[in-house]
């Protein structure tokens, strides 16, 4: 189910915040390799990488983004699996609860100064 679908159903409007619900569908595409209807039943791409967070990251991430071995690899399993929370923080269902890109763009450079560390 899409974003307006989900808002337009709830309140019969679709506010500003549903680009911030798309954003972060993107980006639960692109670090899982997955898509949003290959799931059946109730199970949809957020729940799929909500249940993984934190501790099974390496589930749910596309293999081909993790580069590092031994050590480092917890790491980058760390970094990835703070992108996917600021995503599932922007894919709440109700509008209001949905991070706003500003704080999105924030958090992101912080995960990027992590990502350099590495």
């Amino acid at each position: 189910m899409n974003c307006l679908t989900v808002e337009y159903g709830l309140d019969g409007l679709v506010s500003t915040k549903c680009d911030v619900y798309s954003y972060a569908v993107l980006f639960l595409e692109m670090f899982t390799r997955r898509k949003p209807n290959e799931f059946e039943g109730d199970l949809s791409l957020k729940q799929w990488v909500s249940y993984s967070l934190p501790g099974a990251v390496m589930d749910v991430v596309d293999s081909n983004l993790v580069t590092q071995t031994g050590s480092r690899l917890q790491m980058e399993l760390d970094v990835v699996g703070s992108i996917m929370k600021v995503a599932i923080d922007c894919c709440a269902e109700s509008p209001a609860r949905r991070t706003n890109m500003k704080d999105v763009v924030g958090m992101l450079q912080k995960i990027n100064i992590q990502l350099l560390a590495c």
